[in-house]
């Protein structure tokens, strides 16, 4: 039975972890593919497998039924992960366009056993960056002249759970917490409806919003060596808020009004994807091997983006376009499928980690943008981890690239981005510190 001292030192440490989770919100980060394949420097190493494991904070995330196998012990751990991206942009007018960003995603969790329980529950709480996207351009248009096109987004969870045991081989667990999501675009635009139907502007656009997330997750243990997992991650369902910028300077519609610019009130809903996925591990004496496939269901999540405006400060927009002018963007996803593969390799107190990911692209080449570069496909990994008894430390890398998509005529308003190719490659750099208390 632990002591009231020990006791109250771990919830010390607990508090802590809350308050710099919750001093992670300000972090402007994010990633592309939109959604990431793993967290943390553990799983990123063997290939992103970790719905059948429980030797990482990240299943907090992942699979919180797995929580309950890591022992008596509390434990916390701080990930730095680190993003370089290179996004590679051709069209008729801009013969060879790269964008390379470099962006730092931290993540911090704490997970311990319940004392005096009737039957082992484990309590955990995490917050990480498991989506996002970022590019940013100078490209040629064909009304404005060279223009800056920009994007930004990411998704921040703040997760609390519980896992316990329903049995001698299987556990369970699950949660519900925060999401945070924030959206921005800023480029020139061609409207696809309403009233301003085929007429092009700046637009500048910047939203944020809160909402519920969840996940859930079983674990099956049959013997000592093999694992089976399955877990369920709760679409994540925003409605953004904020600014949305309009000027016409230069433009067609700059004729037509006396003050090119206008500002609006915006709303739309942006969807972070639900996802499922069913894994297995097995050890032998000398090393492990993971296996899993999961699914994202992006044709419901980026089926099109529909945007209300309101409350606009210009009267001659208004005439216009009227006084609640709606737009919508279409994007046409389509569900992605994705395959990971793990080794690990024990050598005493260290383990070495090897992976392979495949990501069925979701993006139709009929809406594809710069603005959302979500077509890396395949991604191969190596990581190393150490144990020095109270601590664990474990580094990993992963190189992920797409093959080049081609646009023939866009479904998009406008000739933007007619006839343009797109290629997208990254490097991820992986930095893990755990300690048990």
């Amino acid at each position: 039975m632990p002591s009231a001292g020990g006791m109250n030192m771990k919830l010390r440490i607990v508090a802590l972890i809350v308050a710099l989770c919750l001093g992670m919100w300000p972090f402007s980060v994010r990633g592309n593919g939109v959604v990431r394949d793993s967290l943390g420097a553990v799983s990123s190493g063997r290939g992103g497998a970790n719905t059948a494991h429980e030797d990482n904070l990240s299943i907090i995330h992942d699979n919180p039924a797995g929580l309950v196998w890591l022992g008596d012990d509390w434990r916390a751990e701080y990930g730095s992960d680190f993003l370089l991206t290179d996004v590679r942009y051709r069209d008729p007018d801009d013969s060879d366009r790269s964008n390379r960003n470099f962006f730092y995603l931290p993540q911090l969790a704490v997970a311990g056993r319940v004392p005096n329980a009737p039957f082992p529950i484990v309590l955990g709480l995490s917050a990480s960056f498991p989506g996002g996207y970022g590019t940013r351009y100078k490209l040629e248009h064909g009304i404005f002249g060279r223009e800056t096109y920009r994007s930004s987004g990411l998704l921040l969870k703040v997760l609390p759970t519980i896992s316990m045991k329903i049995g001698e081989y299987v556990s369970i667990g699950g949660g519900v917490g925060l999401g945070y999501s924030q959206a921005a675009f800023k480029a020139p635009y061609t409207f696809n409806a309403g009233p301003l139907a085929g007429q092009s502007a700046r637009i500048d656009l910047d939203t944020d919003a809160f909402a519920v997330t969840g996940n859930f997750g079983i674990q099956v243990r049959p013997n000592d060596r093999l694992t089976i997992g399955a877990a369920f991650v709760s679409q994540t369902m925003t409605k953004q808020e904020g600014d949305f910028d309009v000027d016409v300077t230069g433009g067609p519609l700059a004729g037509f009004v006396t003050d090119p610019t206008a500002s609006y009130d915006a709303d739309f809903r942006l969807r972070w994807p639900r996802s499922a996925t069913l894994g297995a591990s097995y050890r032998f004496d000398f090393g492990r091997v993971s296996a899993e496939s999961g699914w994202f269901h992006w044709s419901d999540a980026f089926d099109e983006f529909h945007f209300n405006l309101s409350d606009g400060d210009n009267g001659e927009f208004d005439a216009l376009a009227g006084t609640t002018p709606n737009e919508v963007f279409p994007l046409d996803w389509r569900d992605s499928y994705t395959i990971r593969l793990g080794y690990e390799h024990y050598l005493g107190e260290g383990v070495l980690r090897l992976g392979y990911i495949y990501n069925l692209n979701p993006v139709p080449n009929r809406t594809l943008t710069p603005l959302l570069p979500g077509i890396l496909e395949h991604t191969v990994s190596v990581g190393y981890g150490h144990d020095f008894g109270q601590f664990q430390l474990d580094v990993a890398y992963q190189y992920a690239v797409g093959s080049t998509q081609k646009v023939g005529q866009s479904e998009l308003a406008g000739t933007d981005f007619d006839n343009s190719e797109l290629r997208a490659q990254a490097h991820w750099f992986f930095l893990s510190l755990s300690a048990t208390f």
